[in-house]
């Protein structure tokens, strides 16, 4: 059943149970104070019957007075049976006849009033003892017809009213339900389209609501985001399978040319290297793309311990020694703070790449600058002297397999710095690009890490 139905079920039912509700209670009030009328004039009437009766010692005829008058009913038809000490009926009036009922059949042991049937009428009386006269009773009636007749018409009344009003709740609800669900059913069409894989679809404006504004803006920003995902992922793997097919189409064609022919030992050898070579490069690449997708996926569950930057730098540094030394670069370390953190290696590989980064663009005999320092937040930022980044090449920097017009002919798979970003974002962080301190000084890539979270009991 759908959200429209069931509003309208909902509606229909309250209408229902709250409608039958007060229209029980009315009736009941009504039908109550009209019988209550009735005992009124009864109470009145019999007593008057009663002592006229013992007034008139040798009746045995009740007269006929005219119909009696109920303030809000009309008028009343008059039925009375004298009965004497034994039960037999002494008197009676026109309109009982030969219906008088038995005294035994009433079963009364009260002066309260009561219902009673006299032939195939139904009549509202009491029985109450004549004064004076031991052992008679006088049985005085009054016709329902007229409370009955009221009854049965408000019954009708209050039923078609009923009727007419819980169907025109149903159709105003059913009429409300679908102009307040006219925009979900919208957002929820375009639901429909994304999920077929049109990811062109969007809400827009115009919603003239400001939840349902704001719930369609939030949609729309779900699909830019989602939109954004499968497209990078669609780059990722073309440039994960271009960075593949070049050193696998290496290895294949050395072993295909070792193969075509006898070779001689040194032959057979090079193209060993060669194809090992290709091999280890997509070792790296194959190594480079577990890390960024382990580091995207988020903090793996257990225990956070807290870490030193200057500890994890200079492990890093010790890494990096032989790579420092062949290119003539120094690297100098300052300050320290710590970090939170699930996985102390994946820091040490955020530190690795951006020193590995600062070192191939500084110039021989140059300097990188680590700093490592708490102001609020936790701070890394890794300064070399080299010729900084091209303008240009600014905006993708961060993007796997981007490789900037200076690196166009540099070894590596162009993951470095999108694994930091993937890192620094694990551990609640970001990695920026900085302006230098002086024009021209190199780059300076600082990662500033977020307020450690809650540890865990």
């Amino acid at each position: 059943m759908r959200f429209r139905e069931r509003l309208v079920l909902a509606a229909s039912l309250t209408s229902l149970i709250g409608l039958g509700a007060g229209f029980s209670f009315v009736y009941e009030k009504v039908c109550t104070e009209h019988e209550h009328e009735i005992d009124l004039v009864l109470g009145v009437e019999s007593r008057e019957e009663a002592d006229e009766i013992a007034r008139n010692q040798g009746a045995r005829e009740l007269p006929e007075d005219p119909d009696l008058k109920a303030t809000n009913i009309g008028p009343l038809r008059k039925y009375a049976v004298l009965y004497d000490g034994e039960g037999r009926v002494l008197a009676r009036s026109a309109l009982v006849g030969s219906r008088a009922p038995e005294l035994k059949t009433l079963n009364v042991h009260s002066a309260k009033a009561f219902d009673h049937s006299i032939g195939q009428t139904h009549v509202r009386a009491v029985l109450l003892p004549v004064p004076g006269r031991p052992g008679e009773q006088l049985l005085f009636g009054v016709s329902r017809d007229p409370l009955d007749s009221d009854a049965a018409l408000l019954a009708r009344v209050m039923s078609i009213t009923f009727v007419g009003v819980v169907v025109w709740i149903v159709l105003m609800t059913w009429w409300l339900t679908t102009r307040m669900t006219r925009e979900h059913e919208a957002i929820a069409a375009v639901a429909r389209r994304v999920a077929a894989g049109d990811l062109s679809a969007r809400v827009g404006g115009g919603v003239p609501h400001e939840d349902i504004a704001r719930l369609g803006r939030d949609v729309d920003s779900m699909i830019e985001q989602l939109s954004a995902l499968v497209t990078s992922q669609q780059k990722f793997v073309s440039y994960a399978a271009h960075e593949l097919r070049s050193p696998l189409t290496a290895a294949y064609g050395e072993l295909s040319n070792a193969l075509r022919k006898e070779r001689s030992a040194a032959d057979y050898k090079e193209a060993i290297e060669c194809a090992l070579e290709a091999t280890q490069h997509m070792r790296t690449l194959a190594e480079d793309l577990l890390v960024l997708a382990r580091s995207g996926a988020g903090p793996a569950s257990g225990a956070r311990s807290s870490a030193s930057l200057a500890n994890v730098t200079r492990v890093a540094m010790a890494q990096l020694a032989g790579t420092f030394e062949a290119r003539g670069v120094r690297v100098e370390l300052e300050g320290d703070a710590r970090v939170d953190t699930w996985n102390e290696r994946d820091l040490q590989r955020l530190v690795v790449n951006l020193l590995d980064n600062a070192v191939k663009h500084s110039p021989r005999g140059g300097v990188v600058t680590v700093r490592a320092a708490s102001k609020g937040e936790v701070e890394l930022s890794v300064q070399d002297q080299g010729p900084g980044v091209p303008a240009a090449d600014v905006p993708r920097i961060f993007e796997p397999f981007f490789r900037g017009s200076r690196e166009a002919s540099e070894d590596g798979s162009g993951l470095g710095l999108a694994i930091v970003r993937a890192i620094a974002r694990a551990h609640n962080g970001e990695i920026r690009l900085e302006p230098s301190a002086e024009s021209g000084c190199g780059a300076r890539f600082t990662v500033r890490f977020g307020a450690p979270l809650a540890r865990t009991p």
